[in-house]
């Protein structure tokens, strides 16, 4: 039966089956096909992925419609590059301008993200920690910087999601316990102001997914089936 829903609900649920790779990089998302499972008209569907497509998640293509946006190794690679320097420059600005109300939305969000991974909820965890990021991003106070930082975010809570999920599947206590303590980390120089430590920490940080990417490609192949790994 097909299921009636909001244009959010709409935008949500194909969200969060995109970001769990549920619906696999590469996969066609036909207007007409996602009308009739969702229940509603192709204007809404159409808005939807527009939307997504905004987002970073969503490609268009002439002649072939919409579909996921790849992840292959060549949008990883590109991603670990403009990725490293964008959350560089987020965090330093973040250490100088941040505010008092800063400051707790990001400690709410870590906070979050702590209680999520305690109960191995892996959606809960890729949202959390989307939410501890971006309001790091807010705080850097940079509209144009933010935008950049909106887009490295979104490719972000997929390969997160590839992370968590072997973290959660082979047991990674001491990977799962450096992501908590530099979350904790970042949090605490970014309210003292120390940039150069906020820095360090992102770039460890960043360097912590690299090497679970790497686990992931070496040893647990049947994770990545829904990842494209051609060449670029």
């Amino acid at each position: 039966m097909a299921r009636k829903m909001t244009k959010e609900t709409l935008y949500e649920d194909l969200r969060r089956r995109i970001i769990t790779l549920d619906l696999a990089p590469g996969t066609d998302l036909d207007e007409a096909e996602l009308s009739a499972a969702y229940g509603m008209s192709r204007t809404p569907v159409r808005e939807t992925l527009i939307r997504l497509q905004s987002g970073g998640l969503v490609v268009q293509r002439r002649n072939r419609g919409a579909s996921v946006a790849p992840l292959d190794m060549g949008t990883l690679q590109s991603w670990f590059e403009a990725g490293r320097m964008v959350h560089r420059a987020v965090v330093r600005l973040a250490c100088a301008r941040r505010r008092r109300e800063d400051l707790a939305a990001i400690e709410e969000a870590m906070h979050e993200f702590e209680a999520a991974m305690k109960a191995e909820d892996m959606l809960r965890m890729i949202y959390a920690n989307e939410r501890f990021h971006d309001r790091i991003g807010q705080a850097a106070r940079n509209p144009y910087l933010y935008v950049s930082y909106q887009r490295i975010l979104a490719d972000h809570e997929r390969i997160s999601g590839l992370c968590y999920g072997y973290e959660i599947d082979t047991r990674a206590e001491a990977d799962k316990s450096l992501t908590l303590r530099q979350h904790r980390e970042l949090y605490d120089a970014i309210g003292a102001r120390d940039a150069d430590t906020a820095e360090r920490v992102i770039g460890q940080h960043l360097d912590l997914c690299k090497d679970g990417l790497r686990n992931i490609l070496e040893g647990s192949e049947h994770l990545l089936a829904d990842v494209s790994l051609d060449e670029a």
